[in-house]
């Protein structure tokens, strides 16, 4: 198939099998709010990353991160 645009609309869409995408993935949320990307599983980036946002894990924020060097100074966040 050949079009422009494809919309489908459907409360789940499930693709099974290994799927390329040739272009950047955009979210929206309902009534123009940021929308959400989940991934379950491992994510292998090959890149650099950016974000606008902070970085959090299963320990807290990194982005505000700081901790007392062994030299008694304080590391500051970026």
């Amino acid at each position: 198939t050949n079009a422009n645009t494809i919309t489908l609309n459907a409360p789940s869409i499930n693709l099974n099998g290994n799927t390329q995408i040739a272009g950047a993935i955009s979210t929206s949320g309902e009534g123009g709010a940021s929308g959400t990307f989940s991934i379950k599983g491992n994510l292998n980036l090959i890149g650099n990353l950016q974000v606008s946002g902070n970085i959090s894990d299963s320990k807290g924020d990194l982005t505000n991160h700081t901790h007392s060097c062994t030299c008694g100074a304080t590391a500051s966040p970026r």
